[in-house]
């Protein structure tokens, strides 16, 4: 191949107006071919063009002379005319350039002629197709690999992508699957990067495994896809997504990924974007059923925090995927892999879905039945702080479909919680219940009440004093209720019960005085009848009751003095502030607003002096964390 022949680029001599007569006076007088290219770049850039066809008669006239510079005004010409007169243009002009200049102008020794014609072939992708562009697709593949200008390289690639590969020579389009992985790892263009991602994926899914083969044989593909995922582009992120799901089926994606960009895989599932967060937790899911080979490189790069937070997603899908991981990962028993899940409060997370997501609440009592099954003492710890025994009987009661395993647990891990069946339900219109006996369900119900008189006993206490209050009740049923099979109510307890409710009814609120202060000194804290009882921890601003902070060791019977109570409502108040100001520092690293428990239990155990005071205070919720200063 011949070296690359320098054009000119004279972009700046056509930013004025140009009209005819100063195009015919320069073809006429000008003895320079270059001079007359120019003139009628300029005069096609600024007018638009009535008279095309002469125009194009004397454009294929100089398009004939070998000169570089002259072809390059000439094609530059072309392309402003197809710009502006695209819809009124013949196509049979079109068809005359192709045939006689096409092949030569694509396969030109001139990056700059290439380029520019790869521009005007893309304009002309709206026209009527033409048989060139099946007949030089090789040209197109080796401009796409040598070029260096992205811009051309784009041109081009959305050329190829208009094509259809079912009139392509099968090894002829599998051979643009190498250019396309190298044009996507090196390229920062956002239209060559659409264009080649939606190539890729066309090629395989119309040639499958060859194309797949073909593909995998770039070890680092798995990456670069999971790099593009990070665009923000819709037109960038669809084609991706479809590329990978095809990537998945070769026996070698896992292998590649984990080695070279398991960080990008994991670092992907904390995105916000559902069509990027659901693929990924399934191929996630899919490698760590791998082995446990592929579960230890993900827990050598960080997992279990991404993992945590995926699982407490609201979106379902991406929950159940990673339910799955986390069972594939306490069944392999593995005590680093498992502390490290608790330490990033899993356990508290799987009680939460087991209490809230009906859904994936047999996922997660499977799993968590695993976990203590293990033996360890940490993961029967923080579950009995997330108070797991007493939701696993709220669920016996309530959850038909996983009582069984709630049972199992209580059985083996809280044999003294006791364990209530739930009362079998009574079908009130059956023949053989009854709502009233069903200690006896053969026991007759008279279907009819007997009939009220004026004569019973009247259970409300009226006095004749004060005016009666008619109280009426419209749901109310007639005293007799039977024929004297059933036995008759305590009336006497249920007359006292309405005479203590309306005796309590009818008692006005009456502020009652405040009683005097023993003593009536000046120090006092109030005077008898003055003012109100205001504790000594309001005035001095103290959040912790002094006075009951006192009153607490006293009924311990320690020996303090008065002053005690506010000396250690003043070290609660410094402790907390030492625990709040360790615990914010750990929220702004995680990038987060609210302190929750798991931050408070970090901040007490980062520090030794903390840890030795309140180390063993129990924090709901918050798992478990090693002592770091250790």
């Amino acid at each position: 191949m011949q070296e690359d022949i320098n054009i000119l680029n004279t972009d700046e001599l056509y930013k004025d107006n140009y009209n005819k007569h100063e195009l015919n006076e320069t073809l006429r007088t000008s003895e320079d071919l270059i001079e007359k290219a120019q003139a009628l770049r300029k005069y096609a850039k600024n007018q638009n063009c009535t008279e095309i066809d002469d125009l194009f008669g004397k454009i294929f006239n100089y398009l004939k002379n070998d000169d570089p510079q002259v072809k390059y005004e000439c094609i530059h010409a072309l392309t402003h005319i197809l710009i502006k007169n695209y819809k009124t243009i013949d196509f049979d002009l079109l068809h005359k350039l192709f045939d006689e200049h096409f092949t030569y102008l694509v396969t030109h020794n001139s990056k700059e002629i290439q380029k520019i014609t790869m521009k005007f072939l893309s304009l002309a992708l709206d026209l009527p197709y033409h048989p060139k562009y099946i007949e030089n697709f090789n040209a197109f593949v080796d401009y796409i690999s040598e070029s260096t200008d992205e811009e051309g390289k784009a041109y081009a690639a959305e050329i190829l992508q208009t094509l259809s590969f079912d009139e392509i020579e099968e090894n002829d389009a599998l051979k643009l699957i190498p250019v396309l992985i190298k044009t996507l790892e090196t390229s920062s263009e956002k239209d060559l990067t659409i264009y080649s991602i939606r190539m890729l994926n066309d090629l395989l899914y119309r040639f499958n495994d060859k194309a797949l083969a073909i593909a995998m044989e770039n070890v680092n593909l798995p990456g670069i896809i999971l790099n593009k995922l990070w665009n923000q582009d819709e037109e960038v992120r669809q084609p991706t997504i479809k590329v990978l799901e095809q990537l998945k089926k070769s026996e070698f994606f896992s292998l590649y990924l984990a080695d070279s960009s398991l960080m990008t895989l994991i670092a992907l599932l904390r995105n916000d974007k559902l069509d990027i967060i659901v693929p990924i937790a399934k191929i996630t899911h899919e490698l760590a059923s791998q082995g446990p080979e592929f579960r230890n490189k993900m827990m050598i790069h960080g997992i279990a925090p991404f993992l945590i937070d995926s699982l407490a997603s609201h979106n379902q899908e991406v929950k159940g995927e990673m339910l799955k991981i986390i069972w594939s990962f306490a069944i392999e028993m593995n005590y680093t892999h498992i502390m490290e899940l608790v330490e990033n409060n899993l356990i508290s997370v799987l009680c939460r879905i087991a209490e809230r997501d009906y859904e994936h609440r047999e996922k997660a009592l499977d799993c968590l039945e695993i976990l203590l099954n293990s033996g360890d003492e940490i993961c029967k710890a923080v579950a009995g702080s997330c108070r797991f025994s007493k939701l696993l009987s709220k669920l016996v009661d309530e959850d038909q479909k996983n009582r069984e395993t709630c049972i199992r647990i209580l059985k083996n891990h809280y044999p003294n919680v006791p364990i209530h069946k739930p009362q079998p339900y009574l079908n009130p219109f059956s023949n053989n219940s009854s709502i009233f006996y069903p200690s006896n369900p053969q026991l007759p119900v008279t279907p009819n009440f007997a009939q009220a008189n004026n004569l019973q006993n009247n259970i409300f206490h009226i006095n004749p004093q004060q005016p009666q209050t008619q109280l009426v009740n419209s749901q109310a049923a007639p005293n007799n209720l039977n024929d004297g099979s059933q036995q008759p109510l305590n009336q006497n307890k249920q007359i006292k019960m309405v005479q203590a409710k309306l005796s309590t009814q009818n008692l006005s609120k009456k502020k009652e005085k405040k009683k005097a202060h023993k003593s009536e000194k000046k120090n006092t804290y109030f005077k008898a009848g003055k003012g109100k009882n205001t504790a000594g921890g309001n005035r001095q601003k103290q959040i912790f009751p002094p006075g009951k902070i006192l009153r607490k060791l006293r009924e311990t019977k320690y020996r303090v003095s008065k002053s005690c109570g506010h000396f250690l409502s003043g070290v609660f108040e410094y402790l907390c502030s030492e625990v709040l100001e360790s615990a914010a520092i750990s929220v702004k690293g995680e990038k987060k607003k609210l302190i929750q428990a798991r931050h408070l239990l970090k901040a007490v155990k980062s520090d030794a002096e903390l840890d030795s005071l309140v180390g063993e205070a129990v924090f709901a919720q918050a798992g478990y964390i090693p002592k770091y200063h250790n």
